[in-house]
Order: C-alpha cells, then structure tokens, then sequence
C-alpha cells in the first residue's frame, strides 16, 4: 500500500526540466564538441577549405557549399566537378548519389539514438 499524501502536488510524478538540468546538459553539448569527433569534423573541413581555396572557389560558394552539402564525400565532388567546368544538373546528381550513400547508415543508428534519451 502506497501512501497517499493529501497536498495533490506531491502525488504527481516530478519532471527533470530544471534549470540545473539544461545547464548540464550544455555543458555536456560543449563536452562533445571539444572532443574527438568535434576536432576530426574541425580538421576535415579545414582541408576542404584549404582544397577549395587551392581550386579557386569563392568564399560565398565556398560557404554555401558547406552548409548546404553537409558531407565531405559530396563536397569533394561538389569541387571536382565545378573545377572542371562540370554543369549544374551533372554537380547535383553526383553529391546527391555520394550523399545518398549515407542514408543506410543514418537509419540503421536511429534505433540506438532514440533509445538513449
């Protein structure tokens, strides 16, 4: 037998969503992007820009390039193709086959993300 307290507050369940939590939860945030993974992504795309640089691209497509083609693989190709005067349909078509070749693998971690939160 439980016991039954008569203040109705104490008897709903209690939620995580204090301040102290989220500001843990930032802190962890920061944790990751400092680590392995967050240098690695840092390193990678310091040499794309070095390689794109050394291609002649812009800094606007350049920048365009990595927030709209987030994959090195595709943004490689992205590269290739524009530096040798490659259309806009062949670009399009070669990122997204490069790219798509990540989706198997995205769905296949989905199982395990939504099982950690």
């Amino acid at each position: 037998m439980t016991h039954q307290s008569k203040n109705p507050s104490e008897n709903t369940p209690q939620t995580h969503d204090s301040e102290h939590d989220k500001k843990m939860g930032r802190q962890r945030a920061i944790q990751d992007i400092c680590g392995i993974p967050g240098l690695t992504t840092i390193i990678a795309n310091m040499g794309f820009g070095a390689t794109a640089y050394h291609v002649g691209l812009w800094y606007e497509t350049l920048m365009m390039n990595v927030l709209g083609i987030y994959g090195l693989p595709g943004q490689i190709n992205h590269i290739a193709i524009a530096s040798q005067g490659g259309g806009f349909i062949m670009t399009f078509v070669a990122v997204a086959f490069v790219n798509f070749r990540m989706l198997p693998m995205v769905i296949s971690t989905m199982g395990f993300i939504q099982q950690e939160k």
